[in-house]
């Protein structure tokens, strides 16, 4: 059923927003959609997480391929965490998107376990936004077992791709930074299209609600490009933390209401 006016104008405003902070702050689109989309517009657990990894792959193809023409992209370390990461990807989105649909009694339950570990991905992409011992904890458990994790939350909740890999990825101990974040983008993005492919098969991605948030998206750039000048990084920092918050209480409460 096609939305009516209103709501397609709230999901513009919607994408113009969230698009907005995304490319100025650089934190994942998962972990600002997927608790927005369940809360402000009563998407389903897969539906949400479906068309969040869709938007997340779309919106930043553009990033993704200026990384890879910076000549930071390093290769193995690509193949390796792939490796690692996509059967899990595979099997925690085939799950959560292909079950509802197969045995509607798993439906409730499924939702729920969704919607308990966007919870905890958000939670964890919170902290690591002022803590550096969590990054440095989370390095101590090497590429292997960081890879395999960032593939379930990846999978199952749409949300910890940066947060994880950039981590595992700093735990070879032969990458920079800026190798680690252009790789971590490439190995995000590749994953995340793997996950929403799934999703979008078993029939949960909003394709309105996606074709709607990425023009909002994409009309704010040349805002956001202007504020990136502006604000400092630990501003941008504050009022993405701020907007995780809001949705987290919202979805808690959603949850329980």
């Amino acid at each position: 059923m096609m939305p009516n006016t209103t709501l397609l104008l709230e999901l513009l405003a919607f994408g113009f927003v969230v698009g907005g902070l995304i490319h100025i702050s650089g934190v994942g689109a998962g972990v600002l959609l997927v608790p927005s989309l369940m809360v402000i517009f009563n998407l389903t657990g897969a539906q949400a997480v479906g068309t969040a990894s869709l938007f997340s792959v779309l919106f930043r193809l553009g990033s993704v391929m200026s990384s890879w023409r910076s000549g930071h992209i390093n290769a193995p370390a690509l193949k390796r965490f792939v490796l690692y990461a996509l059967p899990v990807v595979a099997l925690s989105a085939g799950l959560a998107s292909f079950i509802p649909k197969w045995i509607p009694s798993f439906h409730a339950p499924i939702d729920t376990a969704v919607r308990a570990l966007v919870v905890v991905a958000c939670l964890l992409a919170l902290t690591s936004l002022y803590s550096e011992k969590l990054k440095a904890g989370m390095r101590k458990l090497g590429l292997a077992k960081l890879s395999a994790i960032s593939g379930f939350f990846i999978g199952a909740s749409g949300v910890g791709g940066g947060v994880l890999v950039v981590p595992a990825l700093l735990s070879l101990g032969t990458l920079s930074a800026a190798e680690s974040i252009a790789t971590s983008g490439v190995i995000s993005m590749a994953l995340m299209g793997s996950s929403s492919l799934l999703y979008a098969l078993s029939g949960a991605v909003q394709w309105i609600y996606l074709l709607c948030m990425l023009v909002g998206g994409y009309a704010s750039l040349p805002l956001a490009i202007r504020l990136q000048k502006r604000l400092s990084q630990k501003t941008l920092v504050d009022i993405v933390a701020a907007l995780i918050v809001v949705s987290l209480n919202g979805l808690v409460i959603q949850w329980f209401v």
